[in-house]
C-alpha cells in the first residue's frame, strides 16, 4: 500500500516515465534471462529511436535515471544490463546521445561484469565508484 501511495503522489509526467521504464525493464529483463547473447545484441545496438509520436520526449537524464532506479527496485531481473539497455533507449527517445558500455573487472579469485550507460556528460545509468576500473568488452554505437 505504501508503494501505491508513493506512486499516485508522483506528478503525472514522473508516473508516465516510471511506467514506461517499468514495462521496458520487465520485457528486457525477461529477454536477458531467456535469450542467447546473439539474440540480445540487436537490443543493445541502437537504432534511431524517438517517442511513438515521432517527436522527442521532454525528460532530463536525471529524470530517466530516477525512473529506472525506482522501477528496478520493484522488478525482478532488473540487473545492470536491462537497466543499461532501457536507459539508453529512454535517453535516445528524449534526444540524448548515449551508449551501452559492458565491461569486466578481474581480481585474484573473482570476475565481475557490469553494464552502464554513458553520455557526453558521463555515466547516467549504472554508475559505480569504479566504472573506470572495468575493462571494456563491448561498447554499443551511440544512439541519438
Amino acid at each position: 500500500m505504501q508503494r501505491w501511495r508513493k506512486f499516485v503522489s508522483l506528478p503525472a509526467g514522473e508516473r508516465g516515465l516510471f511506467l514506461r521504464a517499468a514495462v521496458r525493464l520487465f520485457i528486457v529483463g525477461t529477454a536477458v534471462r531467456l535469450l542467447p547473447y546473439r539474440a540480445l545484441w540487436p537490443l543493445i545496438r541502437p537504432g534511431e529511436r524517438l517517442s511513438p509520436s515521432g517527436t522527442p520526449l521532454a525528460y532530463l537524464p536525471s529524470d530517466i535515471t530516477l525512473a529506472i532506479d525506482r522501477a528496478g527496485s520493484v522488478l525482478p531481473f532488473a540487473t545492470c544490463l536491462p537497466r543499461a539497455i532501457v536507459g539508453r533507449d529512454l535517453l535516445a527517445s528524449c534526444g540524448y546521445a548515449a551508449s551501452v558500455e559492458i565491461g569486466v573487472l578481474r581480481s585474484d579469485d573473482d570476475m565481475e561484469a557490469h553494464a552502464w550507460v554513458e553520455t557526453e556528460s558521463g555515466v547516467i545509468v549504472g554508475a559505480t565508484s569504479d566504472n573506470r576500473s572495468f575493462t571494456l568488452l563491448r561498447t554499443s554505437p551511440t544512439a541519438k
